[in-house]
């Protein structure tokens, strides 16, 4: 199935939610990496939710 990522919205097909009373409760993160002239470089990123 294509989608116009223009015009429509992307679903949550679990229908996830998310809601805590508390910070630190809960943690994402991603890292990725990226070629450079001098090599490969890293990144991280960290979110509370």
């Amino acid at each position: 199935e294509r989608i116009n990522l223009k015009t429509e919205k992307l679903r949550d097909k679990y229908e996830r939610t998310f809601k805590f009373d508390k910070i630190n409760t809960a943690w994402v993160s991603d890292i990725t990496y990226i070629a450079t002239d001098e090599g490969w470089l890293y990144l991280a990123g960290i979110m509370d939710l």
